[in-house]
């Protein structure tokens, strides 16, 4: 098993605990709707079939959530204009659950920790969702 360090917390709902795989998408849907990597899977799916895109293309994310009730939140910017990392996001929005964009990636967020398979918490944060 990897190591948790600092905010990052290990975590894999793959089912054949693959950690190189192409699967950022369902493991970080999975965490945050608390469903099954094989329920987000699924769900991803069908509204990829409804939109004809990959199940983990930016298009479905969007459908699928907005499709849930949850609004697509722009970057947060600080004051003086500059972006966030994952890290400085997990400590300003240290309570509830987000599902967050970073460059070729998804991830969530849950009471200021990221929750993924590596540590991307120097990376920075583009759209996000607020989900709990």
């Amino acid at each position: 098993m990897r190591e948790s360090k600092g905010r990052f917390k290990f975590y894999n709902a793959n089912p054949r605990n693959l950690v190189r795989s192409a699967d950022c998408v369902f493991r970080a849907l999975a965490l945050a709707l608390d469903v099954s990597w094989e329920e987000a899977l699924e769900q991803l799916t069908e509204v990829a079939i409804k939109v004809k895109d990959a199940p983990n293309s930016d298009r479905v994310i969007e459908e699928f959530l907005k499709k849930r009730g949850y609004q697509k939140e722009k970057q947060m910017r600080k004051a003086d204009n500059t972006k966030y990392t994952t890290d400085e996001f997990c400590k300003k929005m240290n309570e509830g659950v987000y599902v967050i964009r970073v460059a070729k990636h998804v991830s969530v967020i849950k009471d200021g920790f990221i929750y993924d398979t590596w540590d991307c918490r120097y990376k920075t944060v583009g759209n996000y969702w607020k989900i709990k």
